[in-house]
C-alpha cells in the first residue's frame, strides 16, 4: 500500500512538475498538495509546494512549506543541496516580506558562497533603506512634483480659451439613480477651458435635483489665465442673477466674453468693473465671490493674469489688426457650423463684411446708440455707409482681453494671436446644441441673442443652488492633482471643527473622491488612456453612471486602436485587471472614436490572483514593450497632427507601482527591475514600429533577443531608488544596482536653447555624451539607440550604446533662464565630470541634437541632496 501510494504521489509530483512549467501555478499547486497528502514523510512534494508559493508570490505559504520540508529531510549529501535550495529560497521569500532578521537568521545555516555574500550585501543594504528616517510627507511631496512629461523648450502652455467639443451635462439621469443619496456629488473638470461643461451640468444638476444633496465641482486647468477667466464668468453669472437692472447687460457682456475677438465698449466697460471687483476682493485674500474656492496659494497668479487685462495688454493690438487677423485667417469652424449660420443671415453678413458679431438689434439703441443709425444705414445699404460703421468700429469697439495671455504675447508676440482664430459662431454652436433645430423667421435671429438666453438661465439656475454648490479652481496639472488626491497631499484648508482647524478652515465638505472625472482630450497628447487609467482610478467612486470620461480629436479608428497605442493592450478584460475599469455598457468597441466621449467606470476587482493575470513571459514582453515604446519612440516629424511621446520615465516607474498592486509577485517586479538597472534585456519585446500601434502589433511576438538599454540605466535607477518605500512590494536588487538617498542629487545645467519650429512639443530630452571617446554625436541619435534587428550593426555604435550616453526624460526646463534641472546619480554624474562628458539637448520625434554639446564641468551645478529633501 506504502508502495503504491509513492508512486502515486511521484505522478501526482510530475504532473504538477509538466503544469508548472506551463504557468498553471494553481493546477500544480493542486497536483503537489494530492503528492504531499499520499506520501506526508516525503519532503519532496513540500518543496514543490514551497517553490510554487514564492513563484505566485504567495511568500508565507512558500517559508512555511519549506520549514515542512526542512524537518523531513535526512542528513546526506543529496538532502545537503535539497536543504540549501529550501534555505535560500526562505532568504529569498523572508526578504521579500522585509523579514530582515528572519532573512539573517537563514542564512547563518547556508554554505558560504557568492550568492550568500551577495545576499547578506542585499540584507544590509534594504536595513539602511528601510531604516532611512525619511518622512512620508516629504517624500510624497517631493515626487508629485517631479515632472510626468518630458520637457518643452517653450515652457510656456498654450491657451485654450476656446473649448473645442461640443457641451454637455455630465449629469445623467444613471449618476442621479446611483449617487442621488450621497451627501455630496463630486464632479471634477480637467482642462476646464471656457466651463462650457460646467454651465451645462449647472443647469441640468439645478433643474433635476432639488433635494438636500450639495454639488461639487472641481475646475481644474494648468493655465492662470483659464481660472481667471472663468472667474469673470462666474462673477457676470451671480451679478445677473442679484441685479435685475444691469441683467441684460452683463448677460450680453458675458455672451461677448465667452466667443467674439472684438467686443462693444458696454461690453468691455461691464468687463474691466468685473476685473476691478475680482481684484478688489482677491487682494483682501478674499475668495473671489460666493460659491468659488480658488486656493489661497494660488490667489497672487490669477491676480497677476487680472492686472495683465488692466495693462500694456490692452493696447498692444488695435481693433483694425485683430478684425483683419480674423478676416485674414478665416475664423476656424466645421461644415456643419457654417451651414447653421446661415440661418443668421444677418449675423453673417455682419461677420464677413466686419469680423465682429453685433448685438440684437432691439438692444442696440440703448446699449450703443452712435452705432445704432449706422448700423440702420449698412442695412440699407446706403453709399458709403459699409465704411463708416467700420471706421466706427475700430474707433469705439475693443479687442476681447479675456482671450490675451500676457505670457503667451510677450513671449510669442504675433504668433500668440492663433487662438483667435475660432469663429465665433462655432464657439456659440458647440455650446448650444439646441440651435440646429433653431428656424429662422424673416432673418430676424440674433446667434448672440440664444448665447444671452442660455446664460441666463444658468445664471437663475446658479443661484437655485446657493448653499448646495461648490466650485473648487484650481490651477495645476491635471495628472498632480489627481496624484496628490490619491495620497492626500491636496492643499486644502482643514474642515471647521476637524483636527487642526484654523482660521482658514472651511465648511467645505471636500470630496476624497470623485463620482466623476470629465479629463476633455487632455489625455489625447499626453499619454492617452494609459495616463487616464494611472491617475484616475484611485481616486474614482464606484457606481453606474460614474467614472472617467474622455474624448479624442485624433483619427483613430476605434477604442481598440487608441489603447493598442497607449495601454499595449486592448482587451477589455485585460484592461479591468490591470487598471480597475471598464467601459461602460453604452459604448461599443467598434465604433468610431473620434470626437466622441467615452466614460471609465471603476470595476469591483481589487488585488487579483496570478491566475488571472498574464502569464510570467506575457507580463515581461509587456512591461519591457512599454519601457523601449517609452524610451525609443518611433520617429514622426512634428506637425499638427500632435502625435507626441511625451511621457518620461517616472511613467514607468507608475506603471511598476500599478502592477504590483495589481498582484504580480514582488520577485517578477524585482527581476524586471534588475535587468533596466544594468542596461540588458532578453525580450520577445520591440519598441513601436509604427507611429500608432494597431492591435495586431500590440500582440506580435518577436524572437528572443538581448538589447542594451544602458543609455537610460542612470536615470531609471535613480528614480526607482527615489520611489523605493513607495513600492508596494519590496524592491530586492544586488547591492549596489541602486543609489542611495544622499547620492542623489539635484543639478541645473545652463544651456541656451536654440530657435526651431515646435519648441512647445514635449519631446526634449537631456543627452551626456563622453565627448572624449566619440568627440562628434551624430545628428541621428535614432541609429545610436535603436538595438534590434533595424538598428544599426556598426561596431561605433554598438560600442555608444554601452558607454557613449546616458538620456535623461525627467527634466524641469525654464526658458527665460536656460537652465534645465534634475535629479540623478551622484556617482554617474562625478564620473561624467572627470571623463570630460558633454551635454546638449535632443529631441525624440526627429531624433536630432536640438542644441551644441556644452563641457558639462562648465555647465553643470550642483544643488542639493534627496536625502536632505526628505528627511525633517
Amino acid at each position: 500500500m506504502a508502495t503504491n501510494n509513492t508512486q502515486a504521489s511521484m505522478e501526482a509530483r510530475e504532473r504538477g512538475n509538466v503544469l508548472y512549467r506551463k504557468g498553471r501555478f494553481n493546477d500544480a499547486s493542486k497536483e503537489y498538495q494530492k503528492a504531499a497528502a499520499m506520501a506526508p514523510s516525503d519532503p519532496s512534494p513540500l518543496s514543490n509546494l514551497s517553490a510554487v508559493s514564492f513563484e505566485t508570490g504567495k511568500y508565507i505559504e512558500c517559508i512555511e512549506f519549506a520549514t515542512k520540508a526542512l524537518s523531513l529531510l535526512k542528513s546526506g549529501p543529496t538532502n545537503d543541496t535539497s536543504k540549501q535550495k529550501l534555505l535560500m529560497r526562505q532568504v529569498k521569500a523572508y526578504l521579500h516580506l522585509s523579514s530582515f532578521n528572519d532573512a539573517e537568521d537563514v542564512l547563518d545555516q547556508l554554505v558560504p558562497g557568492k550568492e550568500v555574500n551577495d545576499l547578506r550585501d542585499s540584507v544590509k543594504e534594504l536595513r539602511e533603506i528601510y531604516g532611512f528616517p525619511q518622512q512620508q510627507e516629504l517624500l510624497l511631496e517631493m515626487l508629485v512634483q517631479l515632472p510626468r512629461w518630458k520637457l518643452c523648450i517653450n515652457d510656456e502652455p498654450e491657451y485654450f480659451c476656446f473649448g473645442n467639443d461640443y457641451a454637455k451635462s455630465v449629469y445623467t439621469a444613471e449618476l442621479e439613480k446611483s449617487a442621488g443619496k450621497d451627501p455630496v456629488l463630486s464632479i471634477m473638470f480637467c482642462g476646464v477651458s471656457d466651463a462650457r461643461h460646467v454651465f451645462h451640468t449647472i443647469l441640468q444638476y439645478a433643474v433635476n435635483k432639488k433635494g438636500p444633496q450639495k454639488l461639487h465641482i472641481t475646475m481644474v486647468d494648468h493655465k492662470p489665465v483659464v481660472v481667471a477667466r472663468d472667474l469673470v464668468f462666474i462673477s457676470l453669472l451671480l451679478e445677473a442673477a442679484a441685479n435685475q437692472g444691469s441683467r441684460d447687460v452683463a448677460l450680453l457682456s458675458l455672451s461677448y466674453a465667452y466667443c467674439a475677438q472684438v467686443i462693444p465698449p458696454f461690453a468691455w466697460g461691464k468687463l474691466q468693473d468685473t476685473v476691478n471687483k475680482l481684484l478688489d476682493r482677491l487682494e483682501k485674500k478674499q475668495q473671489p465671490t460666493e460659491m468659488v474656492y480658488l486656493p489661497t496659494q494660488q490667489i497672487d497668479g490669477v491676480m497677476a493674469v487680472l492686472k495683465s487685462w488692466q495693462g500694456t495688454l490692452l493696447t498692444m493690438y488695435k481693433t483694425s489688426e485683430i478684425r483683419r487677423y480674423v478676416a485674414e485667417h478665416e475664423a476656424m469652424a466645421h461644415g456643419e457650423e457654417l451651414d447653421m449660420f446661415s440661418k443668421f443671415v444677418i449675423d453673417k453678413r455682419t461677420f464677413n463684411d466686419f469680423s465682429v458679431l453685433f448685438p440684437p438689434q432691439d438692444m442696440l439703441s440703448s446699449l450703443e446708440p452712435g452705432l445704432s443709425a449706422l448700423f440702420a444705414d449698412y442695412q440699407t445699404r446706403k453709399q458709403g455707409a459699409q465704411k463708416r460703421l467700420s471706421d466706427y468700429l475700430d474707433k469705439h469697439w475693443k479687442v476681447n482681453f479675456t482671450v490675451l495671455d500676457a505670457k503667451m504675447h510677450a513671449r510669442l508676440e504675433e504668433e500668440a494671436l492663433d487662438v483667435l482664430e475660432r469663429h465665433p459662431f462655432s464657439v456659440i454652436a458647440s455650446t448650444l446644441e439646441q440651435l440646429s433645430a433653431v428656424r429662422a423667421r424673416g432673418g430676424s435671429m440674433n446667434c448672440l441673442k440664444h448665447m444671452k438666453d442660455f446664460f441666463e438661465k444658468v445664471s437663475l439656475n446658479l443661484v437655485q443652488l446657493r448653499g448646495r454648490l461648490t466650485m473648487e479652481m484650481i490651477v495645476s496639472d491635471m495628472a498632480e492633482v489627481l496624484e496628490r488626491m490619491r495620497y492626500g497631499i491636496l492643499d486644502r484648508p482643514k474642515q471647521k471643527g476637524s483636527a487642526g482647524d484654523t482660521d482658514l478652515s472651511t465648511t467645505i465638505d471636500w470630496p476624497l473622491r470623485y463620482h466623476l472625472i470629465h479629463l476633455n482630450n487632455i489625455p489625447d497628447f499626453f499619454g492617452g488612456s494609459l495616463t487616464s487609467f494611472l491617475y484616475g482610478p484611485p481616486v474614482l467612486k464606484k457606481g453606474v453612471g460614474s467614472g472617467l470620461t474622455l474624448c479624442s480629436l485624433k483619427g483613430w479608428e476605434n477604442i481598440d486602436h487608441f489603447n493598442s497605442e497607449n495601454l499595449l493592450m486592448y482587451d477589455q478584460k485585460l484592461i479591468e485587471k490591470h487598471f480597475q475599469v471598464k467601459l461602460a455598457k453604452e459604448h461599443s468597441r467598434q465604433e468610431t472614436f473620434i470626437f466622441q466621449y467615452y466614460r471609465w467606470e471603476k470595476s469591483e476587482t481589487g488585488c487579483q490572483s496570478l491566475d488571472k493575470l498574464m502569464p510570467r513571459e506575457s507580463f515581461f514582453r509587456w512591461l519591457f514593450a512599454h519601457y523601449l515604446k517609452l524610451c525609443i519612440p518611433f520617429p514622426r516629424p512634428p506637425n499638427e497632427i500632435c502625435l507626441f511621446a511625451p511621457l518620461n520615465m517616472t511613467t514607468f516607474i507608475r506603471l511598476l507601482v500599478q502592477m504590483g498592486e495589481q498582484g504580480y509577485p514582488g520577485h517578477w517586479l524585482s527581476s524586471i527591475i534588475t535587468s533596466l538597472s544594468r542596461g540588458i534585456v532578453t525580450t520577445t519585446a520591440r519598441t513601436s514600429r509604427s507611429k500608432l500601434l494597431e492591435p495586431s502589433a500590440v500582440d506580435k511576438v518577436y524572437p528572443s533577443r538581448i538589447i542594451c538599454v544602458k543609455p537610460w540605466s542612470a536615470e531609471f535607477t535613480t528614480l526607482i531608488a527615489q520611489w523605493r518605500s513607495l513600492l508596494p512590494y519590496t524592491a530586492v536588487v544586488p547591492s549596489g544596482l541602486l543609489p542611495p538617498p544622499e547620492a542623489i542629487v539635484e543639478y541645473s545645467v545652463k544651456i541656451p536653447h536654440t530657435w526651431a519650429p515646435y519648441l512647445d512639443c514635449p519631446e526634449f530630452i537631456l543627452v551626456f555624451w563622453n565627448a572624449r571617446k566619440y568627440p562628434v554625436p551624430p545628428r541621428d541619435l535614432y541609429a545610436v539607440v535603436l538595438d534590434d534587428e533595424r538598428g544599426s550593426k556598426a561596431p561605433i555604435m554598438q560600442e555608444m550604446r554601452e558607454d557613449g550616453l546616458h538620456i535623461l526624460t525627467t527634466v524641469d526646463y525654464v526658458m527665460d533662464t536656460c537652465t534645465a534641472t534634475f535629479w540623478f546619480r551622484s556617482d554617474v554624474m562625478e564620473s561624467m565630470l572627470r571623463e570630460n562628458w558633454a551635454v546638449f539637448f535632443g529631441r525624440t520625434d526627429m531624433w536630432t541634437r536640438h542644441s551644441p554639446a556644452h563641457p558639462l564641468r562648465y555647465v553643470l551645478l550642483k544643488k542639493r541632496t534627496w536625502k536632505e529633501c526628505v528627511t525633517a
